[in-house]
């Protein structure tokens, strides 16, 4: 019986048979060709020898999809071993040599197609293989289905995981490592990974790059060396492109790349390769890349899952900025709360502290102006003194006035000396008395400066603890202290001015008393005498002259005193309003310690 040919084609002419076919089997042509199936026999050597009408048109519908991933033509397909389209030929026919395991049901996947075989075996009684009748089926539609449905599933099921993994994400580095691992197990790639921008602007232009962070999958060594070192700036290599579109890029061939990465993954047997950017807020802050042996592109689902991953991994990141946004914040307030507690606390402690000064200061104001209306009270005494002395001192000119008269009728009443001379007596003792008197008013003036003295100087003491409040009565309690000195000056000159008086007295008794003796000499002396009383009119008048500003400069220590008197309590006042404002404080000051309290 001849062998078995193959069916052929109306637009070419049919193969020529071959031999050591399938001799006892020529019978199944006429039943083979009428067959609404898709049939290919093959001879036990597993080379193709037949094919249907039916496969042939069926083949014709994917004829260009065999030409691009096999480079054969449908009538190349006949005459030729089954193993073209296998890549592991051994498994094959360790499956077809043996009959248990016919018949064999088996998808077989090229490009986009997808067809459905089922083997049967023609064996002799000694069980060897005489031929093989293939059944097949284009299965492409479903396939496509059941990928798209398997694709959308493993899609979601990703998309899941991401968003529970990145709900523990607690760093940007964290959840894109996270997503890096999960994207390139959605992708079936060989290996990704993880490039991020540098966190702020660095020193130089090289620090404006993409770096490496982390990796995913198995890598050769040589390229994750390089990977490991790469500095990549806009539009270099696949990563760059994407940092600069902000899209994502695939290539299928690395040629296209050109760099010296690409040239690695080349080497390291990569096809394909595709970056993702990541992004926030629109902007780039890293970019994920995948690796791939096989160069097809991802299928829609696959991109939709992982457009749709990359929006949480987005939102996430979002959320991480602004947690540690809150936290610094947080954390900034704390700071500030803590500063304001500390505030809180130095401003009671300086409440405390302005309380106690401004007790003392109230204490030494009303002691000032206690001691104030004391010194008021003295300088008005010494005004009184002061007058009284004045008058006195206004008796005296008039005595020596007499005097002064008397003598010059003493040359006219000579005769009646020894009368005049005991008037003189007299009107002398008693110019003894007042100049006595004149004494004890000045030792009183002098007194009474030494104490208006010592008043001013516990003043300016006073004023001195009294700080800045005291300026102006440490001012005004000086004036009283030179006022003083110059009271004990005027008090010394005249002091010795009494003294002269006293001793020119003493002179004039003693002359009275020998006047009975030497009345003779009356008119001898009388321009003596005259030039004397002169003398007493002129030391009486510069007494009277310094009595005067003593009075005077009395009246202003009054003045002075009075408003010093008025000062202090003033200064009262303001201690007690200092007080006041003290209390204040101390209140404001706890309302802050316990609202601090209350935010911690």
């Amino acid at each position: 019986m001849n062998s078995v040919q193959a069916y052929p084609s109306q637009s070419s002419p049919a193969p020529a048979p071959r031999s050591g076919g399938l001799d006892d089997l020529s019978f199944l042509r006429s039943c083979l060709d009428h067959l609404d199936a898709n049939v290919f026999i093959a001879n036990g050597e597993l080379e193709l020898i037949y094919m249907n009408p039916r496969a042939r048109s069926s083949l014709g519908l994917i004829a260009g999809e065999i030409r691009r991933v096999f480079g054969l033509s449908v009538d190349e397909i006949l005459n030729g071993s089954i193993h073209r389209f296998h890549r592991d030929p051994r498994k094959v026919e360790r499956i077809l040599r043996d009959p248990a395991a016919l018949p064999h049901l088996a998808r077989f996947a090229f490009g986009d197609i997808t067809l459905q075989t089922r083997i049967n075996g023609i064996f002799t009684s000694d069980g060897t293989p005489r031929g093989y009748v293939v059944h097949w089926d284009n299965v492409s539609e479903q396939a496509a289905s059941q990928r798209r449905e398997a694709e959308i599933k493993a899609g979601a099921a990703a998309i899941g995981d991401s968003v529970k993994a990145l709900s523990r994400a607690r760093t940007v580095a964290e959840a894109c490592t996270l997503v890096l691992h999960t994207m390139r197990d959605l992708l079936k790639w060989g290996h990704g990974t993880y490039f991020a921008l540098p966190a702020g602007p660095g020193p130089g232009p090289g620090d404006d790059a993409l770096r490496w962070v982390a990796e995913s999958g198995s890598i050769a060594d040589e390229l994750k060396r390089t990977t490991a070192t790469a500095r990549m700036r806009r539009d270099q290599g696949l990563p760059g492109r994407a940092w600069k579109t902000g899209e994502n890029v695939f290539a299928a061939d690395l040629e296209e790349v050109n760099d010296e990465r690409a040239q690695a993954a080349q080497r390291a047997g990569v096809r394909a390769a595709m970056a993702l950017p990541i992004l926030m807020d629109d902007e780039v802050v890293g970019v994920l890349e995948f690796f791939s042996q096989d160069a097809a592109r991802p299928s829609p689902e696959i991109l939709e899952s992982v457009h749709s991953i990359s929006l949480v991994l987005s939102s996430t990141l979002l959320r991480l900025r602004d947690s540690a946004r809150q936290q610094e914040q947080g954390q900034s307030m704390r700071g500030v709360i803590g500063k304001v507690a500390e505030n809180a606390r130095d401003l009671a402690g300086a409440s405390d502290e302005l309380g106690t000064l401004s007790q003392r200061m109230g204490g030494a104001a009303r002691e000032t102006s206690k001691q104030a209306t004391a010194a008021s009270g003295a300088s008005e005494q010494v005004n009184r003194n002061v007058q009284a002395v004045a008058t006195a001192v206004e008796q005296m000119n008039a005595s020596i006035r007499e005097i002064a008269r008397n003598t010059a009728e003493a040359g006219k009443v000579a005769t009646h000396a020894v009368a005049v001379a005991q008037v003189t007596t007299t009107t002398i003792g008693k110019l003894g008395e007042s100049s006595g008197e004149i004494g004890k008013v000045l030792k009183v003036i002098s007194s009474i400066a030494q104490q208006t003295n010592l008043l001013a100087l516990n003043a300016t003491i006073e004023a001195a603890r009294a700080g800045e409040a005291g300026k102006g009565f440490a001012v005004v309690a000086n004036e009283v202290k030179e006022l003083a000195k110059e009271t004990a000056r005027a008090t010394g000159d005249i002091s010795k001015k009494i003294d002269a008086i006293q001793k020119d007295t003493k002179g004039a008794v003693d002359a009275i008393g020998h006047i009975g003796l030497i009345i003779t000499q009356i008119n001898d002396l009388q321009s003596t005498i005259a030039s004397m009383v002169d003398e007493q009119t002129a030391t009486t008048n510069e007494i009277g002259r310094n009595l005067t500003e003593a009075a005077q400069s009395s009246i202003e220590i009054t003045k002075n005193i009075s408003s010093v008197a008025q000062a202090a309590m003033l200064t009262t006042t303001g201690v007690s309003e200092t007080q006041r404002a003290t209390q204040g404080l101390s209140r404001i000051a706890a309302e802050l310690r316990q609202i601090v309290g209350s935010v911690d």
